[in-house]
């Protein structure tokens, strides 16, 4: 099938010794949803743009952003706030990359495999502290992440501008920042990768111009993986402490996980299982994932996707009503 439009189509813009090229790509779905109540219609559509040059003197730079067909305005704001896109130069030192890149953690270990045609709530991810929208509060903070490669080690280190909103504290009076850091490294050679990372955040209140810390939380986050042909297996393991000020919620806490994937002729089947274990001083709280997935390869960037997620929550002897997604329909890739 022949590809038309712009997957395929560089624009590129000579000046003297140097190119700049920019590049289009694209995925969409649509298919059906279980939310856990009932079943709907879901679909999407999103534009990528990659844009890369080079200097005169050999250093590489370039900025990715995506656009979706789901709030449109409000992305192009959060992207001129330093949260949406990523903008790097590079070198002979290494990779410096500002906005929204993965914090230095999950570069160096990643998440579970993914199941399903949406997502399903991303359970197999995995709960980083920092980049990407992660942090105590959740917070799109602008990031800054430095890598660096020689031989098979990678070394990784990240960092929060410790404001929330994009940047901007919108009442520097009474509003929180959250500053996040994270270091890793991590070991890759032929079909086995392994990672380690340390994170810490950090959340500060404002009262009468006062700056308090009220919330810290570090962790160490482990994770390993396997390539055996078409057949994929990896895991990860989490241990930290969150301490809130005046003791409420202080807990700490563990999570691990597993996922596979296995490639039959056009179709590959992928799954996993998560925990997450907080300990409290009266009590513990655990939420436990699962996931499973398959994918069939219509060819030209099309495929048959569906999946199903399922979460138990158990707080003490206490089990709650569990959820359950699932999902299927057509992918694209373009």
């Amino acid at each position: 099938m022949k590809k038309i439009l712009f997957a395929t189509t560089a624009l590129v813009m000579t000046a003297g010794a140097a190119a700049a090229e920019v590049r289009l790509a694209g995925d969409a779905r649509m298919g059906v949803l279980y939310d856990g109540d009932d079943w709907g219609f879901t679909s999407r559509a999103r534009l990528q743009f990659n844009m890369s040059g080079e200097t005169d003197g050999g250093l590489t730079f370039g900025a990715s952003f995506r656009v979706n067909d789901e709030g449109a305005q409000s992305g192009a704001r959060q992207a001129s706030t330093g949260t949406r896109g990523t903008v790097f130069i590079a070198g002979d030192f290494g990779r410096l990359a500002m906005g929204a890149p993965a914090g230095a953690a999950e570069a160096a270990v990643g998440d579970l495999y993914e199941v399903g045609l949406t997502g399903l709530a991303f359970y197999n991810e995995v709960d980083y502290l920092t980049g990407d929208g992660a942090g105590i509060n959740g917070a799109w903070n602008p990031t800054v992440l430095y890598s660096y490669t020689f031989g098979d080690f990678s070394f990784y280190a990240s960092a929060s501008d410790g404001n929330n909103a994009g940047g901007r504290v919108e009442n520097p009076a009474t509003d929180e920042g959250s500053q996040d850091y994270s270091v890793a490294v991590a070991w890759a050679s032929g079909d086995f990768k392994v990672g380690v990372a340390y994170e810490s955040s950090e959340v500060t209140t404002v009262a009468g111009g006062v700056a308090t810390t009220a919330d810290t939380q570090d962790q160490w986050v482990l994770g390993g993986e396997a390539t055996f042909g078409d057949f994929g297996l990896k895991a990860i393991y989490v241990n930290g402490a969150r301490n809130v000020a005046g003791g409420v919620n202080t807990y700490d806490y563990e999570e691990y996980g597993l996922s596979g994937s296995a490639t039959f002729d056009l179709v590959t089947v992928t799954a996993f299982a998560r925990e997450t274990r907080q300990e409290f001083p009266v009590n513990t709280l655990s939420n436990r994932y699962y996931g499973i997935g398959a994918r069939y390869d219509l060819g030209g960037g099309a495929s048959l996707v569906g999946g199903i997620g399922h979460r138990d929550v158990e707080y003490g002897s206490a089990l709650n009503a569990p959820d359950t997604y699932g999902d299927f329909g057509i992918a694209f890739r373009f």
